[in-house]
């Protein structure tokens, strides 16, 4: 948006899932750009964030949001996590 964009938000949880969104792209992203975009209308806003590394298979999509999921069990975190 061309202004600023200000929203009342849980202002840990949503930095917690910002950095998060933000180290993925970083260590999945194939050292390539990361996009971050911004987006609101006078009742919300969107953040997104997107990296151009390899992506998941559709059988990996299916488990995204599983707890502790790994698309690559061999891989080993580098920079921590939640």
């Amino acid at each position: 948006p061309s202004t600023p964009v200000t929203a009342e938000v849980e202002q840990i949880r949503i930095g917690r899932i910002l950095r998060n969104l933000i180290v993925n792209a970083i260590e999945h992203g194939e050292k390539k750009n990361i996009d971050v975009y911004v987006a609101a209308t006078a009742e919300s806003c969107a953040v997104s964030v997107r990296d151009h590394g390899v992506g998941l298979t559709a059988d990996q999509v299916e488990h995204v949001f599983d707890r502790f999921w790994r698309g690559d069990p061999s891989r080993r975190r580098t920079l921590g996590g939640t």
